[in-house]
């Protein structure tokens, strides 16, 4: 932030500025929105091997795995000038 006043005579003129620099960093992971795997193994025959089927849990509400990565924002305000 800097100001100027000149003066001279019967006038005055007036000058500032400030400027600011915003930053703003988001550290997003692949899996933003969630992470679902399905395995056969819920849905097999019991006593019977390699019966199941990854999309008969799917469909059934099965997860064997729930998994969610949140977004991390750091928003850095930093003037220009000191």
């Amino acid at each position: 932030m800097d100001n100027l006043t000149f003066t001279t005579g019967a006038h005055t003129l007036k000058f500032g500025a400030n400027i600011t620099r915003r930053q703003i960093t988001e550290y997003q992971t692949n899996r933003g929105n969630g992470r679902f795997n399905f395995n056969p193994n819920l849905t097999n025959l019991p006593g019977v091997g390699n019966t199941g089927n990854s999309m008969a849990s799917f469909l059934l509400g099965y997860a064997t795995l729930i998994e969610q990565d949140f977004t991390l924002a750091w928003i850095g305000v930093e003037p220009v000038f000191r």
